[in-house]
């Protein structure tokens, strides 16, 4: 069967593959190794680049955590609807709270780091960008001698008048591509550079000025070779050493020549902070270099904090359990006057006690009663404008995840009406039960004395219907007499000011589930 992701599943997928690959590989890795590794501009570029997504990689982390906090404090919201226990609804609410508060928190930490990973990551793409424009490297250099033009029309072997111009030589420089072996990526990996095992920056000094020298090299013969018959006696030389053929005792000849340029070399930069706290090159100034202010950038970046939110994912049972947020807030959401708990460490036996059969027993119960139900089973809701289908996570992460906790929201207020109808009626049940005379019973609104049983019984159909009020406040007169909790006085009429618990409830959509999950 083949297999369809989402984009919001492939997401998933890349996030935690990246989230593998660098906390896994940084475990293993030598600090500073690939630092060391730099000799050649191409690696430079390398080790920029790899930095520079590492340090972009901190923000975009802590992005998707706070969506994914996002997302599963919606889900928590449309299974608290959901739910009819009330002690469900309270651990669902109060783990609502508690990555509502977390995600709080991680959003202002990313926001304090956030521009001091993107400036390292701008500096260092920048480097990197130079390298790659401005650089010809000296491996690509090529010298062309041409042919020397011959000047001073000589007629005789011995005249001096013979001039060599080199006008045709010509130095031609060629971008070299980075390959394998220049650019040291069997060292310079994402695992070696992994924002723990990075201490040091390697800078290639002077700017990129690749000193390219080129020899010149003179050479006269005295006396030519007796008998030659060529005028100029190959007086203008591209070869080096004085052939047997060279000019008369004022011929000249000379050869050009590409000495070698030397080895690329990197200085290592400190990234630490310093003794007092301070980066390199701390305060920056307008005299400060650019290497001085991109080390001061990549050491900011290093030594930044960015904390990421919880997500349902992150949660254990034994974890959270202690955790000291989440106790602070099940000391308000779950103890009798809460507000004034001071101790919530573990030995507050009443608050564990009450976190416990909230949300535990233990690591299953846990799992089973707020985590599964995220994404199994599926829910098809059946609206008018359309069909909304998908586990609590899937419909979550979608546009139309608030017209599904609305429904819900609907829902749980037609389910609350409903039981509230019922236990008013059952109170009046209890009501009329205690009286025992017949006509007092009779009279009383919503009994009827039972003859057969001799007793005093609840009667529906005196009951108050939907739209009236059992204090009848219309019938009214005065404003004294409309002085009670169901009537209020308005507009020189006495009116009805009770909620009606047993109205219909009006829902804005017409919705049926096909399975839902309690």
């Amino acid at each position: 069967m083949k297999a369809q992701y989402s984009m919001v599943e492939l997401t998933k997928v890349l996030f935690v593959a990246a989230e593998i690959i660098f906390h896994a590989e940084s475990v293993s890795a030598e600090k500073n190794k690939a630092a060391k590794a730099v000799n050649h501009p191409c690696a430079e570029k390398r080790f920029d680049e790899i930095l520079a997504d590492n340090f972009e990689w901190q923000v975009k982390k802590a992005e998707h955590k706070l969506e994914a906090a996002a997302n599963d404090i919606t889900s928590w919201k449309i299974l608290r609807e959901q739910a009819v226990d009330p002690q469900t609804k309270a651990g669902l609410g109060l783990l609502i709270a508690y990555l509502e508060l977390n995600a709080k928190s991680a959003r202002t930490s990313m926001t304090a780091s956030q521009q001091t990973l993107q400036t390292a990551a701008i500096l260092l793409r920048q480097r990197a960008a130079n390298i790659s424009t401005l650089l010809a490297l000296h491996e690509g250099t090529t010298i062309s001698r041409g042919t020397p033009t011959l000047g001073g029309s000589p007629t005789t072997p011995t005249e001096a008048t013979v001039t060599c111009k080199y006008g045709t030589a010509k130095l031609t420089l060629k971008p070299q591509k980075c390959n394998g072996e220049t650019d040291g990526r069997e060292i310079i990996t994402e695992a070696e550079m992994a924002l723990p095992n990075i201490e040091t920056l390697p800078v290639i000094e002077g700017d990129y000025t690749t000193a390219i020298g080129i020899s010149v090299e003179t050479f006269a013969k005295g006396s030519p070779q007796q008998g030659s018959s060529s005028v100029t006696h190959e007086m203008c030389q591209t070869t080096g050493g004085a052939s047997a053929n060279l000019g008369g005792t004022n011929g000249l000849g000379a050869n050009l020549a590409i000495t070698t340029a030397p080895a690329a070399t990197a200085k290592q930069h400190s990234t630490n902070k310093e003794q007092g706290g301070k980066c390199p090159h701390d305060p920056l100034n307008e005299q400060s270099t650019d290497i001085q202010r991109l080390v001061n950038a990549v050491c900011q970046a290093r030594h930044a904090t960015v904390e990421h939110a919880k997500t349902s994912a992150d949660l254990t049972y034994e974890g959270i359990k202690s955790d000291t947020n989440l106790r602070q807030l099940a000391a308000l959401a779950l103890l009798q006057q809460g507000a004034t708990v001071t101790d919530i460490t573990t030995g507050n036996e009443a608050l564990s006690n009450a976190i416990a059969a909230t949300l535990g027993p233990d690591e299953t119960a846990f799992k089973a009663k707020y985590i599964t139900p995220l994404t199994s089973p599926k829910l098809e809701i059946n609206l008018k404008s359309g069909k909304i289908e998908g586990s609590i996570a899937e419909i979550a992460s979608k546009a139309d995840a608030g017209t599904v906790l609305a429904y819900f929201i609907g829902v749980e207020r037609g389910r609350a009406a409903a039981a509230a109808k019922t236990t008013t009626a059952q109170m009046k049940e209890e009501e009329c039960a205690v009286e025992t005379d017949k006509v007092k019973c009779n009279k009383e609104n919503g009994c009827k004395y039972n003859e057969k049983d001799n007793k005093c019984e609840g009667n529906t159909s005196k009951a108050t219907t939907a739209g009236e009020s059992t204090s009848k406040c219309s019938e009214k007169k005065t404003e004294g007499e409309c002085k009670s909790p169901d009537c209020k006085c308005e507009n020189n009429a006495c009116k009805d000011s009770s909620f009606l618990a047993n109205k219909k409830l009006d829902l804005v959509a017409d919705a049926s589930v096909g399975f839902i999950y309690f």
